[in-house]
């Protein structure tokens, strides 16, 4: 578990825990954890004007428009041809070379816009499709956000045959002892030999 500096500190400590088995001992704490204070998203959506295979970058590489899907029906959505929907196809390629599928929403319900923003978690992205432009283009929103997912990263320690070393110890102090006790008795031989 975490606690909480309270004296003009802002950060957290760390209460470590560890277990003990015949073999191994596991050492493990928490090493850092995200909205613990609740502080409020403060990024915005940049809103980018893209044609299909247009791309548009972001700190961490690039998302393409690959095509928009009128009324899809795939895992993700259901709508029927008498529906009123559009999904911009995109995919986000990192800096690696990692590809995350994005499927944003615009749609009509009750004659009234609304849209489903798709998230990248691994990139911290969160891709809306927000409108329809004049010139055969679509408005693709991006917000780039740290605070998207609160996290807990958690530090585990093996140590595996920790008793081996242990015994090592014992044996150590063990043969110290013994060269120590056979020192005072050579001492004292050679003190009565004189």
């Amino acid at each position: 578990n975490l606690i909480k500096n309270t004296k003009g500190q802002e950060k957290y400590s760390n209460n470590p825990d560890s277990k003990h088995y015949w073999n191994k001992d596991i050492f493990s704490y928490i090493s850092a954890a995200d909205n613990m204070d609740e502080k409020a998203d403060t990024s915005r959506f940049s809103s980018y004007s893209m044609n299909i295979l247009d791309t548009i970058f972001y700190s961490n590489g690039y998302v393409i428009l690959n095509k928009i899907v009128p009324n899809p029906n795939n895992d993700k959505y259901h709508f029927s041809a008498s529906d009123t929907a559009l999904m911009a196809d995109l995919t986000v390629v990192t800096k690696e070379g990692l590809r995350y599928p994005a499927m944003p929403m615009f749609y009509v319900k009750n004659n009234q816009p609304a849209y489903i923003v798709d998230t990248v978690f691994a990139q911290s992205l969160a891709i809306g499709f927000s409108r329809i432009l004049d010139d055969k283009k679509v408005e693709i929103q991006v917000k780039e956000s740290a605070n998207m997912v609160p996290y807990v990263a958690l530090k585990v320690y093996e140590f595996p045959y920790i008793n081996v070393l242990w015994i090592g110890t014992f044996v150590m102090i063990a043969g110290f002892g013994m060269s120590i006790a056979r020192r005072i008795k050579l001492s004292k031989a050679l003190k009565t030999a004189v």
